[in-house]
């Protein structure tokens, strides 16, 4: 993190830490269900309700919070987020059956969301335009430390203690990141301080620049949770990929993630956020076409290199480009309509893939060249739309000189 001032460094640190427990809440949860419904006597099919109910609730009050998230220090707003989370995440420890873990995870989702969402929009007040690549880069490798890292070891804690184990650590390091948010944090008020926003919600919803970042949202998400869902699957059964190196597969597909997203950054800063997406759309089209299209059976860990490589690359960028879009007054709307689009369009994929595949007599998954081809189409498409908001975004920036001037 060398040459980030001292100032940014302490938001970029607490922002990564946010969302590293974040998604370890999150993720963790379908990895334990087997463990918590033996232990409290649910069916095993409601696991998918289990999950389910953080990403509803999370949705939901991302497009609750879109209207009234703006209006708050993001200091005092955040910190009470993380203290939200982290008390409901350490609740579900707690439940005694289905509807008492329900509605723990629901409690989870509800916090969860603007946390995220008041993370970044603190991340953008803080760190300037040329250096927010890299910076974007630093805390979008919290996804890759969660799946490399966190899940394994929340599971191998189940199986030393029991399944309420993970739930109790992430709670207990949430409210630490609470204390750590509150006195480290500094006030994140200049957005109340600048103009006053006069447009409505509805009428920042239809500005076409932010209709476009929402499609943008929408195309990789969904071409992506059309495939992510199934990897394992996929590998275990299409590729005959042996069960127990699965986590081979994920420790090294998230490492080589965390340093392409490095690099990412840095070139997103010197060269651009859509030329850098067209890099990355290259390397997962590649991978698409040659083994889940084609099926030309490819080595399993180069497969899944290039695949978490192409969607490290085509994330930062998109996130990168994005954080441009809504000006200070409107960062937090923003990050949780965002947060809406991306739980709905997640959501939205894995009913749709779940609907296209089926299993084959050998176990194997069919119909997965089908779906691949639907994933390079929202694949192709993401970088194309990222061209027209870069477009508006320049000729925004050219009509503000052009007002300074002539003031």
């Amino acid at each position: 993190m060398q040459g980030i001032p001292p100032r940014e460094l302490r938001v970029v640190a607490l922002v990564t830490l946010l969302q590293f427990i974040n998604i370890m809440d999150f993720m963790m949860v379908m990895p334990l269900g087997p463990d918590f419904a033996l232990a409290l006597g649910m069916d095993v099919s409601n696991i998918g309700i289990v999950a389910g109910a953080y990403t509803l609730m999370a949705a939901v009050v991302a497009l609750f919070g879109a209207h009234y998230l703006d209006r708050f220090d993001r200091r005092p707003a955040l910190t009470i987020a993380i203290a939200g989370l982290s008390v409901s995440t350490l609740a579900a420890a707690f439940a005694w059956d289905l509807y008492s873990l329900v509605a723990a995870r629901m409690a989870a989702g509800m916090f969860g969301g603007p946390a995220t969402s008041l993370a970044m929009s603190a991340l953008i007040d803080v760190v300037p335009a040329a250096r927010r690549g890299r910076a974007m880069a630093i805390v979008l490798t919290s996804f890759s430390a969660a799946s490399v890292l966190g899940v394994p070891f929340g599971l191998e804690l189940a199986r030393w203690f029991s399944w309420q184990a993970p739930f109790v650590l992430v709670g207990s390091a949430g409210l630490v990141l609470t204390v750590l948010a509150y006195f480290t944090l500094p006030a994140l008020r200049e957005h109340l301080d600048g103009p006053p926003v006069t447009d409505t919600l509805l009428r920042f919803v239809a500005r076409p620049i932010v209709r476009e970042s929402m499609v943008i949202i929408s195309l990789a998400m969904f071409g992506a949770f059309l495939l992510i869902p199934h990897l394992s699957t996929y590998f275990q059964f299409n590729m005959h990929y042996p069960r127990e190196r699965i986590g081979l597969l994920y420790l090294v597909g998230g490492a080589v993630s965390f340093v392409v997203m490095q690099i990412a950054g840095r070139t997103i800063d010197r060269f651009g956020s859509v030329a850098t997406a067209w890099v990355g759309c290259a390397i997962l089209g590649l991978v698409l076409l040659g083994q889940f299209m084609l099926e030309l059976a490819w080595p399993a860990l180069l497969v899944f290199v290039m695949f978490m490589a192409g969607m490290a690359v085509r994330g930062v960028s998109a996130q990168a480009l994005l954080s441009h879009v809504p000006e200070p007054a409107r960062r937090a709307s923003f990050m949780s309509l965002q947060s809406a689009t991306q739980h709905f369009s997640s959501g939205s994929a894995a009913v749709v893939s779940a609907w296209m595949l089926y299993e084959r007599p050998d176990t194997s998954l069919g119909n997965v060249p089908l779906l691949a081809g639907l994933c390079f189409i929202c694949i192709l498409l993401a970088p194309v739309m990222m061209g027209r908001v870069q477009k508006k975004l320049h000729a925004r920036e050219k009509a503000e000189a052009a007002a300074l001037s002539a003031a």
